[in-house]
């Protein structure tokens, strides 16, 4: 399996990927849509602190913007699974809430980096309702 964020295309087996699903209500008590959010956690690799240095800058510069498709794609890198984000069917895209680099103990940067990012899209029902009123 391979995670791909719109260009950028994770090394097999780089990162572990856990998904989560929550309802958002309105006040008024109706299901307005679904929030998804993916935490990635990975570990760069590379033979020296220079390589680690251009790998976390590709990984800084491909989530930096938006990206019209996210998802787990199998190892030919185009085969979508059921784990797959697009844009155009999301109320603002998908949203990069973080990248960090989590630890920075022992070895960290001399041939290895660890990290997370944070991902998240809402997705509307299929039935548009009013939010709320007030006269």
């Amino acid at each position: 399996m391979r995670l791909r964020f719109g260009d950028y295309t994770h090394a097999s087996q780089e990162c572990s990927l856990v998904i989560g699903k929550q309802a958002v209500f309105s006040p008024r008590g109706h299901r307005l849509l679904t929030r998804e959010t993916w935490q990635i956690t990975g570990v760069l690799h590379a033979p020296d602190p220079a390589g680690l240095t251009l790998e976390i800058a590709r990984l800084r510069q491909a989530y930096a913007g938006s990206a019209a498709v996210a998802g787990l794609f199998l190892d030919d890198g185009q085969t979508p699974t059921d784990h797959v984000l697009r844009a155009a069917d999301t109320l603002g895209g998908i949203r990069v809430q973080r990248l960090e680099f989590p630890l920075g103990s022992g070895g960290e940067y001399s041939t290895y980096r660890n990290y997370r990012v944070i991902l998240e899209a809402d997705f509307p029902e299929s039935q548009p309702l009013l939010w709320d009123h007030v006269e």
